[in-house]
């Protein structure tokens, strides 16, 4: 072959591997914005649905909040906020069996999910569970005192006069405030009367609880109660913040910024690595608000730096360029 075919041949080879090289590309292009589309559009759904899902429930229309989530679940059926969704819906049911598949899903990806344990303990207390409740109410009381009062009732159901006994001794040691300590001292024949408190933190407690329980009865909104958490920060007062905050968590735990002011407070009691655990899990919860995701990250670089944890300060603050 002369050399004048050869540079013709070899032209028009290179010439058609830069163009299949080209068509490639484009069609790599095409498929990954389809890719993001669908992302997209899958993300707007499960949105959709498990909003509706939960208002559902809270309208006292738990069949309906399952047709909703079955829809949640088929697009994302591993995700923690569904899983909950699902369990807290299947308990209202009294589909017990279901309700705990569900929880244990959830457990198995965040084992430490105070919310997806609280939920495990009333479906096995549900059950007639009692000696695996305790477990898990242990557990529930390690990480936070106000379980006291539930654990005292599982060791007097289960007639454990050895915990209950250490147990009160434990709460009049700490000066724990139990409601109708003196009940469960006539029960377990314990005569040392617990610590008094001081009656003006006590009446304060009582006041907030009362108000929280009227926000509750009413409706109110979260823009409302977001209010009164802002003024607990301007005031300083944490620990009710701390307090109130986690009454709504437990019963609102689908609602972002209970998480979200519970870390603050946790942050200014100066429990960091709590307060990192109880905002990712609030992070969980949100779904199209980048103005939210945006206050929970740069929360969490704060806390990463207090913590001098430098890999998740860089985490956070590139998704937070990525907003």
């Amino acid at each position: 072959m002369n050399k004048p075919l050869l540079v013709i041949l070899f032209s028009l080879i290179s010439f058609m591997g830069w163009t299949q090289d080209d068509s490639v590309e484009e069609l790599d292009a095409s498929m990954e914005e389809k890719r993001d589309l669908k992302q997209e559009n899958d993300f707007l759904e499960f949105e959709s649905h498990f909003i509706s899902a939960v208002q559902e429930r809270v309208r006292e229309n738990p069949e309906k909040a399952l047709d909703y989530l079955q829809t949640c679940e088929g697009i994302y059926p591993n995700h923690p906020a569904m899983l909950y969704e699902k369990a807290k819906t299947y308990f209202v049911l009294k589909n017990y069996d279901q309700s705990q598949d569900y929880c244990d899903r959830l457990l198995a990806q965040k084992p430490n999910y105070y919310w997806g344990k609280l939920l495990k303990r009333d479906i096995l207390i549900a059950e007639q569970n009692l000696l695996e409740a305790l477990i898990i109410q242990k557990q529930l009381y390690a990480e936070n005192s106000n379980e006291a009062n539930e654990l005292l009732n599982l060791y007097a159901r289960l007639n454990d006069k050895i915990g209950g006994i250490a147990l009160l001794k434990e709460i009049d040691a700490k000066a724990i405030y139990v409601p109708n300590v003196e009940g469960f001292k006539r029960f377990f024949k314990v005569d040392n009367k617990i610590a008094d408190f001081d009656e003006e933190e006590e009446d304060d407690d009582k006041t907030l609880l009362e108000n929280t329980a009227v926000n509750n009865r009413g409706n109110t909104t979260i823009l409302t109660i977001e209010n009164d958490y802002k003024t607990l920060v301007n005031n300083k007062n944490f620990h009710q913040l701390f307090s109130i905050s986690e009454q709504n968590m437990y019963k609102s735990p689908t609602e972002p910024l209970h998480y979200f002011y519970n870390g603050l407070a946790l942050i200014n009691m100066k429990k960091y690595k709590e307060a990192v655990e109880i905002i990712e899990m609030g992070l969980d919860f949100i779904f199209n608000d980048n103005v939210l995701k945006g206050r929970f990250y740069n929360q969490l670089i704060e806390i990463y730096s207090l913590l001098k944890n430098e890999a998740k300060v860089k985490y956070y603050r590139e998704l937070v360029r990525q907003l």
